[in-house]
């Protein structure tokens, strides 16, 4: 790793039928921005309580 800091690594794995694996491939993006924007938040919330 490089600079400071922690990685998060977020996997995620899912089985059922044709449509509910297209579903879920289509919605990929979002679920991908959601965790971005959660690891943020909770960057900085662990910033602003760190002395």
């Amino acid at each position: 790793p490089e600079g400071s800091g922690t990685r998060v690594q977020w996997t995620f794995a899912a089985d059922g039928t044709g449509l509910f694996r297209l579903v879920l491939s289509l919605g990929r993006a979002g679920v991908g921005r959601s965790f971005r924007d959660a690891v943020r938040r909770l960057d900085a919330r662990l910033a602003s309580t760190t002395p």
